[in-house]
């Protein structure tokens, strides 16, 4: 049995280690998080939350394993190779299209007019709302530009 909460340990430990390591980790993380804060005025299906959780997951994954495939090919080869950069472009590739579908999902969930009304009055109606994105964005950007690597 303690090699099973051994795992989880290790699993939570490259997660911390790769937000550590990778901005662009640190980034995702915080679009995902407004994702999910804004997702209930627009998500009005239990399938349609699913998409926002899997998509925010999907990005947050490729974002990790680039990370680690970052880690490993420097650590392999120190100096330029042109095999190791190929290998590096086509891990943030993969992560371009997670991007690039994520934004898709976001458009096609949070651009409905009636629902995007809707969160426009909530926002009107309840100003705290409003003011707390806008002031959660500074933890956020602090979250992103303000760990250092260690």
């Amino acid at each position: 049995m303690r090699g099973f909460f051994k795992g989880f340990q290790n699993a939570f430990s490259g997660i911390i280690q790769s937000v550590k390591l990778g901005r662009n980790v640190r980034i995702q993380m915080v679009a995902g998080v407004y994702a999910l804060l804004i997702s209930p005025f627009f998500v009005k299906s239990r399938a349609e939350a699913g998409a926002v959780l899997l998509t925010v997951a999907m990005v947050l994954s490729a974002e990790i394993f680039n990370t680690a495939l970052e880690r490993l090919c420097d650590i392999t080869e120190p100096s330029f190779n042109r095999l190791i950069k190929s290998a590096k472009d086509i891990a943030a590739g993969a992560v371009l299209v997670c991007a690039v579908f994520s934004v898709l999902v976001a458009a096609v969930l949070f651009t409905r007019p009636v629902y995007f009304h809707s969160f426009l009055q909530f926002c009107g109606a309840h100003l705290w709302y409003p003011i707390g994105l806008v002031l959660l964005m500074i933890p956020g950007i602090w979250f992103i530009v303000g760990i250092k690597r260690r």
